[in-house]
């Protein structure tokens, strides 16, 4: 197969990504775990089931702790999701498995019973794509549960094909365990039968899903898969559905990866800017990280970054930052002005807490009085703004730390004159005023600039502005062409110029 050289689907840009735990998001029709597990279902040797008021409890049982969301649970919250703004949902792994989070997957072809049937999944889709939304699905290929038939089998016969679907190290006990876990056993890529079962064949996983009508696949520990492989994967679904989009997890700079891939969920920003919050990184430090990615990869890998708030694998934004919670906004604000998609785990936009896992994987709190609600108008407005303004989803980046050290400031604009933003973040106790010349040829003098969260206004002057930043303070700072109504750069000339 040639590896294609495209960009991709360019819809992953216009994004706002929505993360659900199936397990903890809804449970459908009106019933209650304690229902389902009545149906016979959470009754396997070590599970345990907890009212949805509850939460998680750490301990080596806490994989088995069940609340009983499900794919019913998803389709009838589909409204809520609607009214948020969002419009890519991204589901994590409703596989056949013995654990709530369904990593470690029994039967990649079947829908755990507990979460639905297929049938469930495909109303869920069809429900999905009806309120013009799509729908990516998480899939691990990286390594199986040990309950997994193809792993018996190669453990009970030395003869069987399936041995060489693993690395074993001394057969049949010891082998090569998803860093370290033997419930996990990694698959053997290099053998080209789990090529063909899992990727390529006609019968494969991935093609599987793909006539089921999702949208495409986020690809869990891609980083562990192999550019490659992930190549071979984004290749592969290119092939049959173009419009699909691949999405790879890489804890890593995202460089070489974006290229194997149409989007990378990244932790690179994320870690950047809580290495500045709890003081391991200066503004100065700050803003070379940023520069690495605006200043070394291609626009279009950029836009293709996941900005991650939070996810299933760290602590809740709101607990992440219980000792700087003046800080909450300015995090908020890089996820969504920064280049990339913005990804929104379930339960954040309403600030829900939770410390690592399995504290972060709390049943969804429905009760909009059990709601931040400051959280909730901040996230409404840049979902809003996202939405409104074409710079913050496909505009290029000039960075402005050069000549505001103190700040972290830069613009998004597309190539048309009126869509532009100017991005401020004031991440220090102090007030910041400066005088800030804006590289950049549409803010001509008399134009103003208004805040979008404050209302502030600020006059352009000769290509420059004067800012006044208070401690803490976010804002982002859009034209308004009312102000110089008869200026612009793009007038249409329909008749010719003479010159006598």
């Amino acid at each position: 197969m040639q590896h294609t050289t495209g960009h991709g689907p360019q819809w992953l840009h216009n994004a706002v990504i929505y993360q659900i735990f199936p397990e903890r998001f809804a449970i459908g029709g009106g019933r209650t775990v304690h229902d389902k597990r009545g149906d016979g279902f959470y009754t396997a040797e070590g599970d345990t089931v907890s009212s949805w008021d509850e939460l998680p409890q750490p301990g080596w049982g806490q994989n088995q702790q069940f609340f009983g969301g499900d794919l019913a649970g998803i389709r009838e919250r589909l409204p809520y999701l609607q009214e948020l703004g969002v419009n890519l949902i991204y589901l994590t792994p409703f596989y056949a498995s013995p654990t709530n989070h369904r990593y470690d997957t029994v039967d990649y072809f079947t829908v755990d019973p507990a979460s639905g049937s297929l049938e469930d999944f495909c109303l869920l889709v069809e429900a999905i794509h009806a309120c013009g939304m799509r729908i990516i699905i998480d899939i691990a290929l990286n390594h199986v549960s040990d309950r997994h038939p193809v792993f018996q089998e190669a453990c009970r016969n030395p003869e069987s094909r399936y041995r060489d679907f693993f690395s074993f190290l001394s057969y049949p006990d010891r082998y090569v365990g998803w860093y370290g876990y033997p419930s996990m056993p990694e698959l053997n890529f290099a053998n080209p039968e789990v090529v063909d079962t899992f990727i390529t064949g006609e019968e494969s996983v991935l093609r599987f899903w793909l006539r089921q009508g999702v949208d495409g696949f986020r690809l869990d520990t891609a980083n562990d898969l192999g550019m490659p492989l992930m190549r071979l994967i984004r290749d592969t679904v290119r092939e049959i559905n173009p419009d699909a989009v691949v999405i790879g997890e890489v804890s890593q700079y995202p460089g070489g990866w974006a290229a194997a891939m149409d989007g990378v969920q990244t932790y690179y920003m994320r870690s950047a800017v809580l290495s500045f919050i709890r003081g391991n990184l200066d503004v100065t430090g700050l803003h070379a990280a940023l520069s690495d990615i605006t200043g070394r990869l291609p626009l279009h890998q950029q836009l293709g970054l996941l900005n991650q708030i939070g996810s299933h694998d760290s602590p809740r934004l709101r607990t992440l930052l219980a000792d700087h919670p003046h800080l909450y906004s300015f995090f908020v604000g890089m996820m969504f002005a920064f280049p990339g998609v913005p990804m929104v785990y379930y339960g954040e936009e309403n600030g829900m807490q939770g410390g690592p896992d399995p504290l972060n994987r709390a049943p969804m709190r429905w009760e909009p009085s059990d709601w931040d609600q400051d959280a909730r108008s901040l996230f409404d407005r840049w979902i809003q703004l996202r939405q409104e303004r074409r710079e913050l989803r496909c505009g290029r980046t000039i960075l402005l730390h050069d000549r505001c050290r103190e700040l972290i400031a830069f613009i998004r604009h597309t190539e048309h004159p009126d869509e532009y933003a100017l991005a401020v973040f004031n991440p220090t106790s102090a007030p910041v005023r400066v005088q800030l010349m804006l590289p950049f040829a549409h803010t001509h003098s008399q134009l103003m600039l208004e805040d979008a969260f404050s209302g502030t206004r600020v006059e352009c002057r000769a290509g420059g502005i004067t800012l006044e930043a208070a401690p803490y303070q976010s804002a982002l700072l859009l034209p308004d062409m009312r102000t110089k109504p008869d200026y612009s750069f793009s007038k249409p000339w329909h008749a010719e110029l003479t010159v006598q």
